[in-house]
């Protein structure tokens, strides 16, 4: 398996390639970064009816999402689910989207790039360089509740509404039973 360079501050990468290039800031000036705390967190749920619901909670623009879904751009995460997001029959599906943040680490203000860092050449320098980390993730997940027959479709959502309605979408999981079984 070949090595990638990680991307750290300073570091330049080249958009039109994909490439790591060369550190624009010596290994000293970037060991002491500017912390900023930023810690963030939201989280939000949704029951899934259209694939317009998909792509509003998980922020996705429709060209994006018609993109994805015809293949002609590939991307994980996200972009797994709206793919397979189709309707499956006797089931209804909870989209639940947690994004947090914790600290972001950015170059100081006062550094300067090394010397000789305009003769570095154009293949080397790339397009961009990092300025700034942020720290944190973002989790996607799934909650399909599987009718046990179609009539009962319709008690499930009831339910499932009324619980979100009620902020209760936790106590879900421990109703999966009867009329429609958790996956």
């Amino acid at each position: 398996m070949m090595y990638v360079l990680p991307m750290i501050l300073g570091r330049t990468y080249d958009l039109r390639t994909h490439t790591v290039g060369v550190d624009l800031f010596s290994q000293k000036d970037i060991k002491e970064p500017r912390v900023i705390q930023e810690t963030f967190y939201n989280s939000n749920f949704k029951t899934i009816e259209t694939s317009s619901d998909v792509k509003e909670i998980l922020d996705i623009n429709g060209d994006l999402s018609l993109n994805i879904k015809a293949g002609t751009f590939t991307i994980g995460g996200f972009g797994a689910y709206v793919k397979s997001s189709v309707q499956t029959q006797n089931s209804v599906d909870i989209l639940i989207k947690v994004r947090f943040r914790t600290i972001s680490e950015s170059l100081p203000f006062y550094i300067k790039p090394v010397p000789m860092w305009k003769t570095m050449g154009k293949t080397n320098l790339g397009t961009h360089y990092v300025q700034s980390i942020l720290y944190g993730g973002d989790l996607i997940a799934c909650i399909r509740f599987k009718a046990l027959n179609s009539e009962d479709l319709q008690e499930i959502r009831a339910t499932i509404t009324s619980s979100i309605s009620a902020g209760n979408v936790l106590d879900l999981v421990g109703e999966g039973k009867g009329i429609f079984s958790f996956i």
